[in-house]
């Protein structure tokens, strides 16, 4: 029982902690520049062009988040035809 309820602690605190800052910097777009080339290559992916044509991170995050755009997207159509 002890066992589960340091897992479900620690749960707890790493999804405190991962969405605490999430509201950090709003409404201040640029408060973290890093978000804004990121989501700006995941969308050029999505537009046609797989090449992300920045390579100081691993490609790897920007195909992750267009397919995570893709499938919102995908989500939000099925929704506003319902």
């Amino acid at each position: 029982m002890s066992a589960r309820l340091v897992l479900a602690g620690v749960v707890l605190l790493g999804a405190t902690l991962r969405i605490y800052p999430i509201w950090f910097g709003l409404p201040y777009v640029q408060a973290r520049p890093d978000e804004t080339t990121a989501l700006g290559t995941a969308a050029a992916i999505l537009a046609g062009d797989p090449n992300p044509h920045f390579f100081h991170w691993p490609s790897l995050t920007f195909y992750v988040f267009a397919g995570l755009f893709a499938a919102a997207r995908t989500v939000k159509r099925t929704l506003d035809f319902a």
